[in-house]
């Protein structure tokens, strides 16, 4: 037996007060959370730099439709409809070789590509499929990007996938 009174009131370790104060450390921790969320959203939706940017869709799934000559008085580049599909390598496609490439293409007022490079990729990184990619994407035209009825320099991300179904 022991010495020691063992009061059981005294062994609990949570008193009212503690209580009330988990539950605005869990309120403090919610609201830190939504802000946090609310900052990073408006942060993403900020553009990086002064030049527009636009997702184009994949290339196996561009739907064209006809460019007209209106000029717009502000608008993001577009592809042509003539653009070449990147050529499947006969190689990697025998192989069974699958991936994504995706692709940053700056685009000239003139809506030429002036510089490109590859910016992700997801399945297989084989330099081939890059390649390939480059080599189309390389002789797109675009309909030029405008701001204010003006023709601008602008980038755009193009996806380009490369399965073996197609």
């Amino acid at each position: 037996m022991s010495s020691i009174p063992h009061d059981q009131a005294s062994a609990s370790t949570t008193t009212p007060q503690s209580g009330t104060v988990a539950a605005w450390l869990w309120v403090l921790l919610a609201a830190s959370l939504v802000i946090g969320m609310l900052l990073f959203a408006r942060h993403v939706a900020q553009p990086l730099s002064d030049e527009p940017s636009a997702v184009v869709a994949p290339s196996t799934a561009i739907q064209h439709a006809p460019v007209t000559a209106t000029p717009m008085a502000n608008g993001d580049a577009e592809p042509l409809a003539d653009n070449p599909l990147p050529d499947y390598p006969a190689d990697v496609l025998q192989a069974g070789i699958e991936g994504d490439v995706i692709a940053r293409l700056q685009i000239d007022r003139n809506g030429h590509v002036i510089e490109l490079s590859i910016v992700a990729r997801q399945g297989a990184a084989d330099p081939r499929l890059d390649d390939a990619a480059m080599t189309a994407l390389r002789q797109w035209r675009f309909r030029p990007a405008m701001r204010d009825g003006q023709a601008v320099p602008s980038v755009v991300q193009v996806p380009v996938e490369f399965r073996t179904g197609r």
